[in-house]
């Protein structure tokens, strides 16, 4: 509702409905214009701006964490099979309006060098469409979105509390994680999981002071690379999938969600997963930074590490498709 009302009045800002009555229209992307640059090649404007776009991509797939939660709550979910395929379709389609178009639209009432962008205030008022509406002359808005992020924040929060004790409770019932977060009240909570997940929700408050959202930046990094690879490992978990499931002869028009263009679009997601772990933080290399190299890129060797570790110290394999067994 709040991401709806915020593309509404954007686009009567840019059309000249607001207390100014001044049509934006597309002049923001003329002057200053539609990239920034990333301030790493001023000699070129065009490699600046190009890496500025590359700049931004590890801060955009945070925004976009989250979404996988669908499947995670299967669980918790009365008739998946069908729920499940439905909420998986809807999630496209909230990505594009409520994402795509909100960026879109932003892109056009404030420009990408306005001062206000860049001043920390601890509000929404570093909100693009907060300093559009300041701007534009709209005075009450404002703290009505200084509400409704807040409540968005509460919602985002409870939705990612419930997912990592769920997984964290899931890991241990597998073996892979300390058995205590097994431990769940008379109506099957998991409590331990819970509180100690609840824990981490308290590095959010590093983002209060101007000083400590520096680190907290460094906690942004090292989440959002984290997703990169949780995304990853879900692209390759569906090719090998696919793999078995077309070995054994199981037809995939069967199930309630498939798609014509699997495996190809887990290749690309997976392809393009490896291709963002290994840029995000390219921009280090220009001026190097020891805090920042390691939170852009200490999730690689943690990653392998912990991999290579479980397959040896459990001595795992990898199924191989005439080995998969599928419960239809």
């Amino acid at each position: 509702t709040t991401i709806t009302g915020l593309i509404l009045v954007g686009l009567i800002i840019d059309l000249g409905g607001a207390p100014n009555h001044h049509r934006l229209g597309f002049q923001y992307w003329k002057n200053p214009g539609v990239f920034a640059g990333a301030g790493l090649e001023p000699n070129n404007i065009t490699l600046d701006r190009f890496l500025g776009f590359l700049s931004v991509i590890v801060q955009a797939a945070f925004s976009f964490q989250g979404m996988e939660i669908v499947a995670i709550a299967a669980s918790e979910t009365e008739n998946p099979r069908q729920n499940i395929a439905k909420a998986v379709r809807r999630v496209f389609y909230r990505i594009c309006i409520f994402y795509i178009l909100s960026i879109f639209i932003t892109g056009l009432v404030v420009p990408y060098n306005d001062p206000s962008l860049l001043q920390f205030t601890g509000t929404a008022a570093q909100s693009p469409y907060v300093i559009a509406m300041t701007r534009a002359g709209i005075k009450v808005l404002p703290g009505i979105i200084n509400a409704g992020v807040m409540t968005s924040a509460f919602s985002a929060a409870n939705s990612f509390l419930f997912c990592s004790s769920r997984i964290l409770y899931g890991l241990a019932l597998r073996g892979q994680a300390p058995k205590i977060f097994t431990k769940c009240t008379s109506t099957g909570l998991p409590i331990v999981a819970i509180g100690f997940s609840s824990v981490f929700a308290l590095l959010a408050l590093m983002n209060i002071s101007s000083g400590a959202d520096t680190v907290f930046n460094w906690f942004v990094n090292l989440s959002t690379v984290g997703s990169f690879f949780g995304w990853a490992s879900i692209n390759l978990t569906y090719v090998f999938f696919y793999r078995g499931m077309k070995y054994q002869g199981i037809d995939r028009t069967r199930f309630h969600y498939w798609n014509r263009f699997q495996p190809w679009l887990s290749l690309w997601g997976l392809t393009w997963c490896i291709i963002f772990i290994l840029i995000n933080g390219f921009y280090v290399f220009w001026d190097f930074n020891v805090f920042i190299f390691l939170t852009c890129y200490i999730n690689i060797p943690l990653f392998l590490t912990l991999y290579v570790s479980w397959k040896v110290v459990k001595k795992t394999q990898i199924w191989k498709p005439n080995e998969m067994v599928f419960v239809m």
